[in-house]
């Protein structure tokens, strides 16, 4: 796991020794904590999701600072023969939102960019479902060196930006992969998102 850690003093520092000073945005964006895996899809795969967040008019996550509680996940799915769609789900000063991004090309500018979601038990009983499932722990499938791997299929990562940390992790088709807890609570992670939010994961 590649761990980047960029901490506010030693920008202030640096900035000092060259005789600029931080802005209040660049002072905040430096007390965010990066947790991204050394992995081969990491760049691969947010190729792909930065322009479907660019399409659907979301900002990075891994640049932004949450104030507070504050709290916003997203959960991508596709990657192969799939078109890329996720699910994002947020707390913004104790009110939660949530949006689905629908499966499009990239360049398919007709299709809605994201539609307004409403989980069917409440949102308690839907953040209750993903923590269960660890959802805000789980590590990164790279992690386990007999995990297979497919060609096709439908993969998942998720985003995590919450107490001044970013964090992301992937598992490729999970379903299949029952010898491993992580991936099958990720397969259920998946299936909550689409019972709560009535939609095909897939």
């Amino acid at each position: 796991m590649r761990t980047l850690l960029i901490l506010s003093c030693v920008l202030v520092s640096c900035a000092a020794q060259q005789g600029q000073m931080l802005s209040p945005i660049e002072q905040d964006r430096a007390q965010l904590r990066l947790e991204v895996p050394d992995a081969v899809w990491e760049p691969i795969f947010f190729k792909l999701i930065n322009e479907r967040a660019k399409i659907a008019r979301l900002d990075d996550l891994r640049t932004m600072v949450l104030p507070g509680d504050d709290l916003e996940i997203r959960v991508w799915m596709g990657f192969g023969v799939t078109a890329l769609q996720g699910y994002v789900v947020r707390r913004n000063k104790g009110q939660w939102s949530a949006l689905r991004i629908p499966a499009i090309r990239p360049h398919d500018r007709n299709s809605r960019v994201n539609v307004h979601l409403t989980p069917k038990s409440g949102w308690d009983q839907l953040w209750k479902s993903l923590t269960n499932e660890n959802i805000l722990g789980l590590p990164d499938s790279a992690k386990f060196p007999g995990i297979e791997k497919f060609p096709d299929g439908v993969s998942y990562v998720v985003e995590i930006n919450a107490n001044r940390t970013y964090r992301t992790y992937m598992y490729g088709n999970p379903e299949t992969q029952t010898a491993f807890n992580e991936a099958r609570q990720m397969a259920k992670i998946a299936r909550v998102l689409s019972d709560e939010f009535g939609t095909d994961p897939h």
